[in-house]
Parts: structure tokens; sequence; C-alpha cells
């Protein structure tokens, strides 16, 4: 029976190249996407990983078989490697959904390996001193942890300022409201303020037609208006007061 692919993923392949310490694209020319499946041939029940570029040539990137007792990494989850006899495999994936679907499938692989008896089938060579190693590995992976945790608290400390910032405009335009209504208004005097003031001017001129003559009734208007006066004055202070 032939090979079937039981899963596919895009993907760029690297290697890492240990003499320099990083991480290089697989293959040759530019870097490019991958179209990376996992097939399997039914009849050893052996599992592969052929990669071929998206590109007119369809190059073979990776032609990596799966043994068991391979350790899978899922160093980011974007990002996943594993080590064979030769070298560092590593995947960066297009999309967290290609990521998923692409380990779930070497999970399924790994998971029949390692379910079948031990003679006659592959096992996992004796590992080459090449590649990181797991501490480097685990650094590797604390590095991006903290990547990640820096750019969410940065991320946070942008929603925190525009908070801020909208808050504090708020708060602005409350203040600009609240004086614009205590600003003080026009004084304006009433019908009856009106009407008080002329009967003291009526007051004022009964006075004046009994300045000629002593009499108790120009002493008594005179007495009485005065009061009125100051009755009014005192009222339309308190208004002017009050409107203030």
């Amino acid at each position: 029976m032939s090979e079937s692919s039981i899963c596919q993923a895009r993907a760029t392949v690297m290697i890492y190249d240990d003499g320099n310490k990083k991480w290089l694209p697989a293959g040759t020319g530019p870097q490019a996407f991958s179209r990376v499946q996992i097939y399997h041939n039914p009849s050893n029940n052996a599992f592969r990983v052929v990669g071929r570029k998206m590109q007119t040539d369809q190059q073979v990137v990776i032609n990596c078989p799966i043994v068991r007792g391979l350790k899978y990494n899922q160093a980011t989850p974007n990002f996943h490697q594993w080590r064979d006899a030769r070298q560092v495999w590593g995947l960066n994936f297009g999309s967290k959904e290609d990521a998923a679907l692409f380990a779930n499938g070497m999970s399924h692989a790994l998971e029949v390996l390692n379910s079948m008896a031990d003679a006659g089938y592959a096992t996992l060579p004796r590992p080459v001193s090449n590649g990181p190693s797991p501490e480097e590995l685990e650094q590797q992976r604390r590095l991006e942890q903290q990547r990640l945790e820096q750019q969410e608290r940065e991320r946070q400390e942008r929603e925190r300022q525009e908070w801020e910032r909208q808050e504090r405009e708020r708060l602005e335009r409350e203040r600009q409201a609240a004086a614009g209504q205590e600003t003080p208004a026009l004084v304006n005097l009433t019908p009856l303020d009106i009407n008080t003031l002329q009967f003291c001017s009526v007051s004022a001129l009964f006075s004046d037609k009994c300045a000629a003559h002593d009499c108790p009734e120009r002493k008594a208007g005179i007495h009485s208006a005065y009061q009125k006066q100051q009755e009014i004055l005192r009222l339309i202070q308190g208004r002017v007061r009050q409107r203030l």
C-alpha cells in the first residue's frame, strides 16, 4: 500500500546552525512557505515529514522520518522543533491553526509508534552533539515567554494611559460646564422692584410738597418713606446677592 498524508500545514522550514547558534531557512533560494505534510505508510506503520516549497519548482526542504521516542517541542504557539540523528528541525507556522493541526498529526504518529513492540521497528538513534541542548531550548522558551509577557504589559500600559487621558478630558468638560452654570447673570428688576421704586419716588415727592409746611403729616410721611426705602433697598440687595 502507498503512503497517505494524515495532515498538512503551511510553515517555513528551518534548520539549526550549531556553529553560529542560529536558525537558518532550509533549502536553497529565498525563504518561503512550504506545504509540510506527515505521511503514513500502513505496510510498516512508518511515518515521515515531507515539506515542499509552495513555488513552481516545489523544492523539497525536509524529508525526515518520525521515529519512536522522538521529542516534539512546541517552543511557542507558532514555532515547533525536534531533533533527529543529524540536526534540529524547526517549523515556523503561518498561523496557530496550522501549528495545532500539525502538532495533532505528530502526536498521533508518535502514539502509534510508541504503542508498537520494540522488536522490528525503528527507534530513535543516539542523539549526536549538534543543535541546541535541552537547556538552550528551555532558555529559548523562557525568552519567548518573557517577550510575550512584555508585549502584554506594554499593551495594558497603553490602554491605561488612554483611559486616563479620556477621564481627564471628561472631568475637564464637566468642570467647564459647571463653571458656565455658575457665571453671574445680569440682575433684572422684577415688576415688584419697579413698583417699589416708584413708591419711593412718590413718597419723596410727598415729602417735598410738605417741606413748606411744618405739619405732622410731613414728619410722619418722611419717617414712613425713609423706613420704606430702607426696607426696599434691603430687599433689592438680598435679591442681587441671591442671583450672584
